[in-house]
C-alpha cells in the first residue's frame, strides 16, 4: 500500500508564504492544521470514508487553503492502492482461505459499493463461509463439552482464521478460557490427591518396599498435566517438589529412575508462569535482544491463557519488525510479512489490542494488519 505522508516541509513553507491568508489563520490558532492532523490519523487507521468527509469539510470551511484539495488527490491514490491490496487478498485466498477473501471483498465494498467483482465474491462466498464456520464451531463446541480443551483450542484457531469477529467464535473463546481455568484447578486437586498417597507411604515407618509404581506414575502424570496447563503455578510447583523430596529416598530411588528424571525435567521446564514469561520477553525486547524475545513470545503463544496469547503475538510482531534492516531489502520484506502475521494473530484473539507505550512507530503496521486480517 502507498503510505500517505504529510506534504514536504519545503512545500508547506511555500504554500504558507504564497498564501498569506492561510498563514495568518494558522498563526491565529484556527482549525486547518487540526483538521489535517485528524485526517492523517484517519488515514493511518484506513478510515477512508471519514477522511474524505473531513477533507470536504476543510474545503468548504477554508476555500483559500490549497492543502485540502491536494490531500484529496492523495487520498484517491491511497484508496486505489488499498482496493488493489484487498483485491490481491481476494485473488490469493479465494480458495485457500475463503473467510479472509470474503472480508477483503467486503472492505472493497465499504469504499466502492458498486464494484461488481467484489459483490460477486461476497455473493459466492458468503453462504459457504457461514456454513463452514457453523460446522467447525459445532465440532469445537463438542470437543469442549467432553473436556478436550486442546482439540477445542485447535478448532478455535481455524475459526479465528475464518471470522474472528463472529459472536459464536468470540463466545467459544471466552468459554475455552473459563474451562481452562476450571481444568487447572482440577489438576491441582488431582496432584494433591496423588501426593497424599505418597505422603502416606513416606510416613509409614515400617515400610520395606518403594511406593507403588502406579502411584508414582499417576503423580508424575498429574504434575505434567497441571504444569502444562498452568506453568509456574506456585501451588503445583510446591506439590511437585514435595513429591520429588519423597521420591529421593533410598527405597524410592531404586523404583523408577526414569520417572524421577521425567518429573525433574517437567518441573524445570515450567518454573516460569505465563506472566513471568511475558515480563521476561518484554525485558529482552527493551534491551534490544530481539531474537531472544521472539523465542520467549513464541513459547508463550503455546502456553499462556488467551489474553496472554494475544499480547505474546503483539510483542512477537514488534520484535520481528525491530530486526528489519534497510540494507537487506528481500530479508526485510519477508520479516515484515512475518511481523504482520503475528499482529494478525494478536488481533484474532483481541480485536481491540493496541500497541504498548513506546512502540507507536509500528502503528501503521498494526493498522495494516487490521485491514488485511
Amino acid at each position: 500500500m502507498i503510505p500517505l505522508r504529510r506534504l514536504p516541509a519545503v512545500l508547506l513553507a511555500w504554500l504558507l508564504f504564497a498564501c498569506p491568508g492561510v498563514g495568518a489563520r494558522a498563526a491565529d490558532g484556527d482549525n486547518e492544521e487540526s483538521l489535517i492532523d485528524q485526517y492523517n490519523a484517519l488515514i493511518r487507521e484506513y478510515r477512508f470514508g471519514e477522511a474524505q468527509d473531513l477533507l470536504q469539510k476543510g474545503i468548504q470551511s477554508y476555500p483559500r487553503n490549497p492543502l485540502f484539495p491536494l490531500q484529496l488527490v492523495s487520498l484517491q491514490a491511497n484508496i486505489r492502492a488499498y482496493v488493489d491490496l484487498q483485491q490481491r487478498i481476494v485473488d490469493a485466498e479465494r480458495h485457500n482461505n475463503p473467510g479472509r477473501a470474503l472480508r477483503a471483498a467486503r472492505r472493497i465494498l465499504d469504499i466502492k459499493p458498486d464494484q461488481k467483482g467484489a459483490r460477486e465474491v461476497v455473493e459466492e462466498l458468503g453462504g459457504k463461509v457461514s456454513s463452514d464456520l457453523r460446522e467447525r464451531l459445532k465440532t469445537a463446541r463438542a470437543a469442549l463439552d467432553r473436556g478436550d480443551i486442546e482439540k477445542a483450542r485447535d478448532g478455535l484457531d481455524s475459526l479465528l482464521s475464518i471470522d474472528p469477529t463472529d459472536p459464536g467464535v468470540r463466545a467459544l473463546l471466552r468459554d475455552i478460557e473459563e474451562k481452562s481455568a476450571t481444568s487447572a484447578r482440577a489438576s491441582q486437586e488431582e496432584v494433591a490427591a496423588h501426593l497424599a498417597r505418597l505422603e502416606t507411604w513416606s510416613a509409614d515407618r515400617k515400610r520395606s518396599a518403594p511406593p507403588a509404581k502406579e502411584d508414582v506414575r499417576k503423580f508424575n502424570a498429574a504434575v505434567a498435566k497441571g504444569l502444562e496447563q498452568n506453568p509456574g503455578d506456585p501451588q503445583l510447583l510446591a506439590q511437585a517438589r514435595r513429591g520429588q523430596d519423597i521420591l529421593r529416598t533410598a527405597q524410592a530411588a531404586s523404583a523408577d529412575k526414569t520417572a524421577q528424571k521425567i518429573l525433574q525435567e517437567t518441573v524445570s521446564a515450567n518454573t516460569e508462569s505465563a506472566d513471568q514469561l511475558l515480563e521476561r520477553g518484554r525485558t529482552l525486547l527493551g534491551q534490544g535482544q530481539f531474537g531472544e524475545a521472539d523465542g520467549v513470545f513464541s513459547r508463550l503463544v503455546r502456553t499462556g491463557n488467551l489474553r496472554q496469547v494475544a499480547l505474546a503475538y503483539l510483542y512477537q510482531g514488534i520484535a520481528r519488525l525491530a530486526t528489519i534492516s534497510a540494507a537487506d531489502v528481500q530479508g526485510g520484506r519477508q520479516q515484515r510479512l512475518r511481523a504482520l502475521s503475528s499482529f494478525q494473530n494478536a488481533l484474532r484473539f483481541d480485536a481491540a489490542i493496541q500497541l504498548p507505550a513506546g512502540y507507536e512507530k509500528y502503528a501503521r503496521d498494526l493498522a495494516e494488519a487490521r485491514q488485511t486480517l
